[in-house]
């Protein structure tokens, strides 16, 4: 019965070791692969904490035409509140169904700040879209709402509303 016994814990700990000898692979990570976007695409956006820290960086460029981009969910209310934000503007037009093949339609419109919706679930769902890998790879970690403009990234609804009130006085000016 104790040969039994180490035999059957002898077999069951190879059998793990094995399993963890066979997954590791030295330099790569894990099921990259059966991303949407692969991590040799994308890089790290620079975070920026506050809407005025971002101001400083627009301000060096002086266009008069934005094209941003909203990482969002359905299911959040903070991102609900910048979208309505987005939606009462009629200077604002919005993209919703986001795909990089219609990107020619963008600078077909004659409004003066485009944003893209990219949402990070898959329609109402709790299911993961492309846009959630997005996000994590350039923003460094998962946040939403998050606004990316200029190679840059920010989080947090307040500040993305005064970024968008501080552009569109920006621009009627």
């Amino acid at each position: 019965m104790k040969d039994m016994r180490f035999l059957f814990f002898s077999i069951i700990v190879c059998s793990v070791c094995a399993f963890c000898f066979r997954q590791h692979k030295n330099g790569f990570v894990q099921n990259e692969n059966k991303k949407p976007f692969n991590r040799n695409r994308l890089r790290p956006l620079h975070v920026v904490s506050t809407y005025k820290e971002l101001l400083i960086k627009l301000n060096r460029d002086q266009s008069d035409s934005y094209v941003i981009s909203l990482y969002y969910s359905t299911l959040c209310t903070y991102c609900n509140k910048v979208t309505n934000f987005l939606e009462k503007n009629k200077n604002i037009e919005i993209i919703k169904n986001y795909e990089k093949s219609k990107l020619e339609e963008v600078s077909k419109t004659n409004k003066p700040i485009v944003v893209l919706l990219k949402n990070i679930n898959k329609e109402n769902s709790y299911d993961r879209s492309e846009f959630y890998y997005e996000l994590k790879i350039k923003g460094n970690k998962f946040q939403v709402p998050a606004v990316e403009i200029n190679d840059c990234i920010m989080f947090e609804s307040n500040d993305i509303i005064k970024l968008f009130e501080f552009l569109l006085n920006k621009i009627k000016k």
